[in-house]
């Protein structure tokens, strides 16, 4: 081996470490289940607020299609009730569930998809009554 590709060898290696570090902590450790509340109180700061109510999307300042989730957790459930996006205990036929998994619809939100975990939350939340807490 030539003097310097051992340095090479390892820093690449330590790339390639740190790049799947994440995923094995996250794979080991605390397994299957989501301790997290399947309310809408937990849903709308930890998903909607960053997720969705960004200034590109449904903000106080574009309101995309008319929807603002940017007025805080009252107004944001008051839109996704009021316009049918969620049918109570009813997550199969809430339309949010079609847009969240981009089935027959455009995917929300349309920069990124939602890992599968949160979306897996949100509709726990619709199943259990989908109320406002």
């Amino acid at each position: 081996m030539r003097p310097g590709n051992s340095l090479t060898w390892i820093l690449r290696a330590v790339g390639v470490l740190a790049a799947f570090a994440p995923l094995a902590t996250s794979a080991g450790c605390g397994g299957d289940t989501d301790d997290r509340p399947a309310t809408f109180s937990y849903i709308y700061p930890a998903i909607i607020e960053p997720s969705c109510a960004t200034a590109s999307c449904h903000s106080n300042y574009t309101r995309s299609a008319g929807v603002n989730f940017g007025d805080g957790e009252d107004e944001a459930y008051f839109q996704l009730e009021a316009r049918h996006f969620i049918i109570p205990s009813d997550s199969a036929d809430s339309e949010l569930m079609y847009l969240l998994n981009a089935q027959g619809a455009r995917r929300m939100p349309p920069d990124f998809p939602l890992p599968g975990v949160d979306i897996a939350l949100i509709k726990a939340w619709i199943d259990g009554g989908g109320t406002q807490n």
